[in-house]
């Protein structure tokens, strides 16, 4: 017996992280797959960052979908379109040499 998931209270907007748990500076994606950065707790609420980078067209992007390669590889795909045009956008964390080190040392 596959689980059901209940859709009917999730959230209109959404960002994860993906940057090692104990890395000092956290990478957060969001819902139109941009970066998001600088979280200003004294503000407009839960979706103000000082910093968003993210990808955008005149007229605006529809979301289409939005993936995580898996729970081990911080891989997230976010696919928007716009009238004739999909675009396919793609973020990934990578630990610099000197971490891993540390960690597999």
């Amino acid at each position: 017996m596959s689980p059901e998931f209940e859709f009917h209270f999730q959230p209109p907007w959404w960002q994860c992280v993906i940057s090692r748990p104990d890395a000092r500076d956290k990478v957060l994606v969001g819902r139109e797959g941009g970066l998001l950065f600088d979280y200003e707790r004294e503000g407009r609420g839960w979706r103000h960052f000082r910093t968003m980078i993210e990808p955008g067209l005149e007229g605006g992007l529809e979301f289409l979908s939005q993936s995580l390669a898996s729970p081990r590889v911080a891989l997230v795909t976010t696919r928007l379109g716009a009238k004739d045009l999909e675009i396919s956008w793609e973020i990934v964390a990578a630990a610099a040499e000197s971490e891993l080190e540390a960690v597999y040392a």
